[in-house]
């Protein structure tokens, strides 16, 4: 479904585009029990600007505060200074990679205790293996539902909060 949806989001005027997902996704997502000040806070790292905007906007749709960076160095700055509750992480990124970045994280004593999830186009075993060795809590690939990536991140700040 969302290879459909970014086909179509890539042919629409910028302001189409957030009214197309908008609408499509509040059918699918079920905002009534996240839609509330506090849902918490989620950092995206991803290179891709689309990916970026899609992530924002089924988030924030959900009742997230979203923060977000384009790159792996941009991100690991991002997550040490703002502290979200939940870290979205790609794999691959043209400055850190998304493994590196994570490492990064679980050496800082800030930071060590945030959940990741890799949203990655990565699917090979041997890379969610990675992922999930070094730390990640889960591993989420491209295309995904929209609903699955809201789920995993509410069961993940829900077993982060007092964590941090």
């Amino acid at each position: 479904m969302i290879e459909k949806i970014m086909a179509e989001f890539m042919g629409l005027s910028q302001e189409s585009k957030l009214a197309s997902y908008h609408s499509r996704f509040l059918m699918e997502v079920d905002i009534k029990e996240n839609n509330r000040a506090g849902a918490g806070k989620v950092a995206i790292i991803d290179d891709d600007p689309e990916i970026l905007k899609a992530v924002r906007l089924i988030l924030s749709t959900a009742g997230y505060e979203v923060i977000e960076a384009s790159g792996g160095a941009l991100g690991s700055a991002m997550v040490k200074r703002e502290l979200p509750d939940v870290v979205l992480l790609d794999i691959m990124m043209p400055d850190v990679d998304g493994f590196d970045v994570l490492r990064k994280l679980k050496i800082d004593e800030r930071t060590r205790k945030i959940p990741v999830i890799f949203l990655s186009g990565k699917t090979g075993i041997e890379h969610i293996n990675k992922g999930l060795s070094l730390g990640a809590q889960g591993y989420i690939t491209k295309p995904f539902k929209p609903s699955d990536l809201v789920e995993k991140v509410k069961e993940l700040i829900g077993m982060s909060r007092g964590k941090h």
